[in-house]
């Protein structure tokens, strides 16, 4: 069996965190984060761990982009090589009930029909340790130092001599406040600084009062006077709120969409639609699906593949920019 797919796979889980096979299974990477075994002193740096889930058989899309990409075919040409490979792996599976996937695993098919993927431990695929550039490391536990305390300057006052001490004494006054005073005189700061605020702010209020009361008879009689007329103030108009153009593939309308470009994030997907002006009146009926982790942006929908494709032909003549667009299925 030619194992293309198997490269394919491998560069793709360098950039994405999930890949799909359709209609066979997903891979998913799973960041683990670093730990430490205190029953062996050992620290083990973070790493990733390679998961494989069969219930991930729709298309994303990734694999059809690389296999046009690297042998220079178009979209539609890229799935038929992709679903032969497929094909052929689903093939020697039920020959042999195992596959070795590359540096990756191990695929097994069950006598149940199910199809289990073993990873490898002891791979040299960026998914291990050494793709962090880091190993475990073994951290023996320090010793106690044992606390010793010093008998030294104990009582620094009971080496100064007496009469020396009393010299000293006599520079300074020395004066004895109680707790009782301290608490007392802090209670009236307290106080004092509590209602002076208040004060202030009740006589600029009776000021502001007594300055309105005299302005405002002046000013309608000068209007009288001099037929001063104000012009009404517009009214500014009520802000307008952008809907999200994400809708959840759950929830959208089942049919056949023109897809311009898959991401695994909602933020690029979100730049990505804005930077190509897919939110002008023109591309009314573009979007973004959110399929959970990829989000992918499309151009228009339909309820037939006729006019599904009729339309990508027009769009990649008079887009060029959306040349690799291609039609997904959403069932």
């Amino acid at each position: 069996m030619n194992n293309r797919i198997v490269a394919h796979i491998e560069h793709a889980l360098m950039i994405h965190p999930c890949v799909v096979m359709p209609e066979l299974g997903g891979f998913v990477t799973q960041s683990i984060p670093a730990k430490f075994c205190r029953e062996r002193h050992l620290a083990t740096p973070p790493q990733q761990q390679l998961l494989f889930n069969p219930r991930l058989n729709h298309r994303d899309g990734l694999l059809e982009e690389s296999y046009a990409h690297t042998y220079g075919v178009s979209l539609r040409k890229a799935r038929i090589m992709l679903d032969d490979d497929i094909a052929a792996l689903r093939h020697e599976l039920v020959r042999k009930r195992s596959y070795a996937f590359g540096s990756l695993g191990v695929f097994e098919l069950s006598n149940n029909g199910q199809i289990y993927f073993r990873p490898e431990q002891q791979s040299e695929f960026c998914l291990n340790h050494s793709a962090y550039g880091m190993t475990s490391v073994s951290l023996p536990l320090l010793s106690a130092a044992p606390i010793t305390q010093t008998t030294e300057a104990v009582n620094t006052i009971g080496m100064i001599p007496s009469t020396e001490r009393t010299i000293r004494d006599d520079k300074y006054f020395h004066l004895t406040i109680s707790k009782r005073f301290v608490q007392v005189a802090a209670a009236i700061i307290i106080l004092i600084v509590g209602i002076l605020p208040f004060r202030s702010i009740s006589e600029n209020a009776q000021l502001e009062q007594q300055y309105s009361a005299t302005f405002v008879p002046t000013e309608l009689t000068a209007g009288k006077l001099w037929h001063i007329h104000k012009e009404p103030v517009a009214e500014p108009e009520p802000e307008v709120k952008q809907t999200s153009p994400i809708t959840a593939e759950a929830a959208a309308k089942r049919g056949y969409y023109v897809i311009v470009g898959t991401l695994h994030s909602a933020e690029k997907a979100l730049l990505f639609f804005e930077t190509n002006h897919l939110n002008d009146a023109k591309w009314s009926n573009a979007g973004i699906l959110d399929g959970a982790p990829a989000h992918r942006i499309f151009t228009n929908h339909f309820e037939n593949a006729q006019d599904a494709y009729t339309y990508i032909a027009k769009l990649r003549q008079e887009h060029p920019e959306f040349s690799q667009a291609w039609v997904y299925q959403l069932k």
